[in-house]
């Protein structure tokens, strides 16, 4: 069960390539700019949104990056349907089945 701050609402910063690929390999005076982890980050905060258009092909996203597995932490995934929808109308074909979206969820 998740369970949220109550009675406000929660702010989920989006992970996308930008951190991925470049500043979450960075570490500046053994301090991390993954938020997520407690202690060795700039700020620490438990909660992040990641989309499977940008990792599809990451089968476990949390290993890959390190994002905690416990109850203090909440990662929430999307369907990446605005990018797949933008890319689209961009004529850049995107090939992704909902199902796989599904199973990467």
């Amino acid at each position: 069960m998740i369970k949220l701050p109550s009675g406000r609402s929660t702010y989920f910063p989006a992970a996308g390539p930008q951190f991925e690929g470049t500043y979450w390999k960075q570490d500046i005076n053994s301090y991390s700019f993954k938020w997520f982890k407690e202690g060795k980050s700039f700020f620490h905060y438990p909660f992040m949104l990641t989309n499977a258009f940008n990792n599809i092909k990451n089968a476990d996203y949390r290993l890959c990056h390190t994002f905690p597995r416990d109850d203090n932490h909440i990662l929430i995934g999307d369907s990446g349907g605005f990018q797949i929808m933008s890319y689209g109308k961009k004529g850049k074909p995107v090939h992704i089945e909902p199902v796989s979206i599904l199973r990467w969820m």
